[in-house]
């Protein structure tokens, strides 16, 4: 059983990858980087947890299943896709300065990458995942595998308030 990470970087993806590793998932890691992700795959090998990466960039739909497949075909079969690439500063725009064209972009990174016939758990997490941040990327990982482990309510919300 294999856990694959989209949009994985030395923060909140090691620390998913840590944490599903000890519940005896191999670990599949996707960014556009091979170079980062052979990096974080040894960092991970060497914690005893078997982990491989793919490059792709999400916004080729083509090469992320390429990269799904390839990580599935070396790990086993993907038990868990966690897909949390971190949007460009660019999408990031007032609601009112934003037009059709500027929803393009994150719709392509965001939501369209993503997969379907799945099992769907959001997170909303208002303010920055690093350690020393306002969110420990560990304390995040949890909250992640509680949504693969329980399946409950669909969105969970972290750091906003109701």
């Amino acid at each position: 059983m294999s856990l694959v990470i989209v949009g994985a970087g030395p923060n909140l993806g090691l620390a998913v990858a840590r944490r599903f590793g000890r519940e005896g998932f191999s670990v599949g890691l996707v960014s556009r980087t091979q170079a980062k992700l052979d990096d974080l795959a040894a960092q991970l090998e060497g914690e005893g947890i078997t982990a491989a990466g793919a490059a792709a960039d999400i916004r080729d739909a083509d090469a992320l299943a390429a990269a799904i497949e390839a990580l599935a075909g070396r790990l086993g079969e993907v038990e868990v896709l966690e897909y949390s690439p971190l949007p460009a500063r660019e999408f990031m725009k007032p609601i009112l300065e934003t037009t059709v064209d500027d929803v393009r972009g994150p719709l392509e990174f965001s939501v369209l990458g993503a997969g379907q016939g799945i099992h769907v758990a959001h997170t909303a997490i208002g303010g920055s995942v690093a350690p020393g941040g306002d969110h420990e990327p560990e304390d995040i990982a949890d909250v992640l595998w509680t949504h693969h482990a329980q399946r409950g309510p669909f969105q969970t919300r972290i750091g906003i308030p109701d």
